[in-house]
This record gives structure tokens, sequence and C-alpha cells, in this order.
């Protein structure tokens, strides 16, 4: 049981609750006049910030009278055209001469981190194989301690690697590379199951894959054939520049030895 005493004057309980509906968020601005005074006017104003304290927009409620005991809620509709996040909506509440405030964050759309990219560079089967993924933060708050899990299985349907990247903080609406490292000894030319799996706080975004191993490569391709994740080794850019430079060196002494003999002839 609650027992409320009234105040001596005006006095304004308020509390604020953020309801999602058909791309608007829909401020309601509980209110109770908890004094023995009517209040004429009520009516609040609504300072929304970014996850980064940068102020986004003010709205206004509708305004009302406000009898002694009695609860009425002021609304007010935002049509959103920001990024998913967390934001935060300050409240100000004034009744006659005197106010209030209510603080209070909500989440905009759902926190996702997507899979962009992923390579494997200078793979040799039976070496470890270095996992470079690309993920974007959808999210324009930061994300903190994410990593990345990549399983394989073997034709028993059983996990035959499972390993992780370090944890990362990723910053709101950005993209980072994430590195997780796997070793392939024993692990034979093939083509096997595997999953991708991105886990930041209680979330994960996971993708089903499917690796094409062999002795310099590992392709992975989504289930719906989209190639995602193409990595070779061996003969990468590196190897060129090497063998550019070998070739070079050659070719110099070569022509060295030909003008030094033409010279001795003379």
């Amino acid at each position: 049981m609650h027992i409320y005493v009234p105040y001596p004057n005006k006095y304004v309980d308020a509390e604020l609750n953020v309801v999602e509906s058909n791309g608007k968020e829909v401020f309601l601005v509980s209110a109770i006049n908890r004094g023995k005074l009517d209040i004429v006017n009520i009516k609040a104003t609504i300072d929304i910030y970014s996850g980064s304290d940068e102020k986004i927009v003010t709205l206004e409620t509708n305004q009302e009278t406000l009898n002694s005991l009695e609860r009425k809620e002021l609304s007010v509709e935002w049509t959103t055209n920001v990024n998913p996040g967390r934001y935060k909506a300050v409240v100000t509440i004034k009744y006659d001469e005197q106010v209030t405030s209510v603080l209070k964050e909500f989440n905009i759309g759902e926190m996702f981190l997507e899979i962009l990219e992923v390579n494997v560079n200078n793979f040799q089967l039976g070496e470890i194989a270095k996992f470079e993924a690309l993920v974007e933060n959808k999210w324009s708050s930061d994300l903190k301690e994410v990593f990345l899990n990549i399983l394989v299985y073997n034709n028993d349907n059983e996990i035959m690697a499972d390993f992780k990247s370090p944890t990362y903080d990723i910053p709101g609406l950005s993209q980072s590379q994430m590195i997780a490292y796997w070793d392939t000894a024993g692990v034979k030319a093939g083509t096997y199951d595997g999953k991708l799996i991105l886990k930041y706080g209680e979330k994960s975004t996971d993708k089903n894959v499917e690796m094409k191993i062999s002795d310099d490569s590992i392709e992975i391709v989504g289930l719906t054939g989209r190639v995602i994740v193409k990595g070779k080794g061996g003969f990468n850019i590196n190897n060129i520049l090497i063998i550019l430079v070998v070739f070079l060196i050659i070719v110099n002494i070569i022509w060295f030895a030909i003008v030094k003999r033409m010279l001795k002839k003379k």
C-alpha cells in the first residue's frame, strides 16, 4: 500500500516512457500533481542527446491543466532520422512558476555488428593461418570487448577447430579489423562447414559458411553461394616484388659482364 500526503502548495511528480511506433519515437510524460493547489499550465520540453552528448533535437509536448492529485500525460512524437544507438532524453517540466526535470536513456533500433570481409593471406596448409576480418559497427555508440569466434566442423559435424580473436573496442558507426589465428597442423585439404560468430555483450552475429581448404588457399563461401572470403598463399605481391628485384640484379650483373668484356677487347 502506498499512502500519499498532499504537499501544501503545488508539486509535480513525473516520469518518462519512450515507445516506438511506426518508425516514430513517442515520448509520454506522466505528470501527477501531488500538491493541494491546482496547476493552471503544465508543459514539457524534451532535449534529445546522442551517445556522445551531442544535442540532436528539442521537442515540446502539449500544454495541460492539472488539478490537485490529478494525473495526465504530456506527449510528443519524434520522426527519427538518426542512426541506431543509445540516446538520452532530458525532460524539463514547467508548471506555473515552478520547474522539475526527468532524465532517461533509451535505444533506437537494434545493436548490430556486421562482418564485411575476411582475408587469409600467405596461407600454407599445416601452418598458422591468419584470418583478418573487417567488421562494421552500425550502432551509434561504442561497443566494448567485441571478439570474433570461428568454428570449423569435420565430416561428422563435430567441432574440429574453435579459435577466437582478442577483444576489441569498436567506436560507433565505424569499421575495425579483427584478427584470429588458426593452427592448421594435421588438417587435410577438403571442404568443411564453419561458422563465423561476432560476440558483443549479450548479443552475437552469426554467419554459417563453407570452407574450401587446399594446400595454399582458404576459400569461404556463404550458404547462398556468395563468396565472402578468399585468401591465397604463395604467390602474392610481396613475392612478385622480390622476384622482380632479383631479376633486375641478375640483368645488371649480366650487363656489367658484357660491358666489361667489350672494354677488354678495345
